[in-house]
């Protein structure tokens, strides 16, 4: 079965998936991001009032990824020196470290519910869990971020 797709003229192809339109953006040094525009039911395009947000959404991300990062890392790093750390392990000993270590996996983007969520993998920090760090759709953080997985 071929999946609905269509063609964007700065987010390139979106694919209706299993939990909504995937697409790939660039991020820093040639890697690449996965987004998801989240939808319930299997419909239509997302509008274009949706696709510009996202766009706007994505240029602030691209030039305020570090910062969240060290932002998730200066929320966590105590709790997690305190409760994960392993010193037969672990080499990481700073905030700093902490932030190099995660990575993004994905951003879902609620357009519906008009929140953003921010999926980091925990570099081996807590064993495999996800990091999630929500905003809205210009880049309010609303609260804090959490371990899941």
């Amino acid at each position: 079965m071929v999946k609905a797709s269509f063609q964007h003229a700065t987010l390139g192809k979106l694919t209706r998936g299993t939990s909504g339109w995937d697409f790939t953006f660039p991020l820093a040094r040639g890697r690449l991001g996965q987004g998801t525009i989240c939808t319930v039911a299997p419909g239509p395009r997302p509008p274009a009032e949706s696709l510009e947000a996202l766009q706007g959404y994505l240029a602030w991300f691209r030039r305020n990824e570090t910062r969240l990062r060290g932002h998730i890392a200066n929320k966590m790093f105590a709790g997690w020196r305190s409760g994960w750390y392993d010193p037969e392990i672990d080499h990481t000993t700073t905030a700093l470290g902490f932030q190099r270590k995660i990575g993004l996996a994905g951003i879902n983007f609620y357009w519906d519910e008009r929140w953003v969520s921010l999926v980091y993998n925990d570099g081996g920090l807590f064993g495999g869990h996800a990091i999630t760090l929500s905003t809205d759709l210009v880049g309010k953080i609303d609260r804090g971020p959490t371990m899941f997985g």
